[in-house]
């Protein structure tokens, strides 16, 4: 919805359970985490607002969470449990390039600084 109230806008209509939305900095765009109706894990997927569409991300075993954006609109960060335990990766918004950031321990909640160049 916009600031004031007005315009809202449903971002899925075939249920289950969508959580952790973070807007691009642009205003654009929304990550979020989405476990749909019938299946058994979370992927991230990216809401166009222009075209009001919803983009799959993720599609790898394990829940993939908590979506944050990069300072440069490009990449996001989240967290995933497809290595066994809670780890970070990072990817390019077209899901391509994943990197695991995290490698002992259990990783959550990953978040960039507003550092940018």
């Amino acid at each position: 919805m916009d600031a004031e109230g007005t315009n809202v806008r449903r971002l899925i209509e075939e249920g289950g359970h969508a959580v952790g939305p973070a807007w691009s900095s642009d205003g654009q765009r929304i990550a979020f985490a989405w476990q749909r109706s019938r299946t058994s894990n979370f992927d991230i997927y990216i809401y166009d607002l222009a075209s009001g569409r919803n983009t799959q991300i993720t599609t790898d075993a394990g829940d993939n969470e908590k979506p944050t954006w990069a300072p440069d609109g490009r990449h996001i960060a989240f967290e995933s449990s497809r290595s066994g335990t809670r780890q970070i990766f990072s990817m390019i918004l077209d899901g391509t390039k994943v990197r695991q950031l995290t490698n002992t321990g259990k990783n959550t909640g990953p978040a960039w600084s507003g550092f940018s160049k």
